[in-house]
């Protein structure tokens, strides 16, 4: 069983606290930097989520293209920077988003270099993390994600609305 260090990350004003979740690198991940890799981890992450939530009596979320582009970005964006930081522009990219109409909004974001199965174990395992995935308010999330293969590890961005 892989040993996983939390490294603490900044707070997010609208709804959470969050942790970040890194091991020591492994296998690279398999997914690819193209489109159909990002789709599997989009699939994984809902689907992850999902099961939580109704796990714990919760309705599940959908997945929103709007959300997906937002995220995304800030994924390349960390990716790029090799920069660990949540998303300066959330708020502003809700009310793009949807009009502003929503009312609740949260994100985690990731960095890891083992297999994606373990990373959204450790989200599941970690307090604010999980919090965010088993939020009632939330109807829609999005996912961003971009391999870095130059360190072999995943940026992963996961926004949240309601």
């Amino acid at each position: 069983m892989a040993i996983v260090a939390l490294l603490l990350v900044t707070v997010f004003s609208i709804v959470f606290t969050t942790r970040v979740l890194r091991e020591p690198k492994t296998a690279p991940l398999s997914i690819a930097a193209g489109h159909d890799g990002l789709v599997e981890v989009r699939h994984q992450v809902l689907d992850n989520t999902n099961r939580l939530r109704r796990q714990n009596g919760l309705r599940p979320l959908d997945i929103a293209p709007k959300l997906n582009r937002g995220a995304q970005r800030h994924s390349v964006w960390m990716a790029l920077n090799h920069s660990l930081t949540h998303s300066t522009d959330l708020v502003l990219q809700m009310t793009q988003a949807y009009d502003g109409n929503w009312n609740h909004a949260g994100e985690n974001i990731g960095v890891y270099g083992g297999a994606l199965s373990e990373l959204l174990t450790a989200l599941r395992q970690s307090p604010e993390h999980r919090a965010n995935m088993l939020n009632p308010r939330y109807r829609r999330m999005g996912v961003g994600a971009k391999w870095d293969s130059a360190d072999e590890r995943l940026w992963l961005t996961i926004w949240y609305e309601g």
